[in-house]
């Protein structure tokens, strides 16, 4: 159930897309009511599949940057000269 979950949620902008052409397609092409409904509400239900939620635990990482980080043209080193009133700085 969850591959095929899966499957149908990869889908999902295709499935909606399918829904929104149907309904415009129908102004041109005039099937039975019997047809049109139950294609446009499949369309339209596959279009909000989700896909499962995965329970995997959050893994920690090292930093890919190793040693001492300074900000070259930080606030800490110059007061700005401009657009301080807008932000309550003045």
């Amino acid at each position: 159930m969850m591959r095929t979950r899966r499957s149908i949620a990869r889908w999902t902008t295709q499935w909606l897309c399918l829904f929104i052409g149907g309904v415009f397609g129908l102004q041109f092409v005039r099937w039975s009511l019997w047809v049109e409904l139950p294609l446009l509400t499949f369309a339209l239900l596959l279009a909000f599949v989700r896909p499962p939620q995965t329970q995997a635990k959050p893994v920690d990482v090292a930093s890919p940057l190793g040693g001492t980080r300074v900000g070259l043209n930080s606030p800490a080193d110059k007061v700005p000269s401009h657009g301080v009133r807008s932000h309550g700085q003045a």
